[in-house]
């Protein structure tokens, strides 16, 4: 059953290794844990201005 879920700021602070955060999350069963569509869509849209930043940059254009 899932009891928490992880927010966009929680995966951006586990990502950082926020000591706190840490000790929370390896300390929780992962089966009780869930992430929203929301923040897995701004993940990826994230990730994707990322790659499109590198992708404009490496043809000599700057953003």
């Amino acid at each position: 059953m899932i009891r928490y879920i992880l927010d966009t700021d929680h995966l951006s602070l586990f990502q950082r290794e926020h000591p706190l955060v840490m000790q929370r999350v390896n300390a929780t069963d992962p089966q009780t844990m869930a992430v929203t569509m929301i923040t897995i869509s701004l993940i990826s849209s994230f990730i994707h201005l990322l790659l499109l930043k590198d992708w404009v940059c490496s043809r000599g254009f700057s953003p």
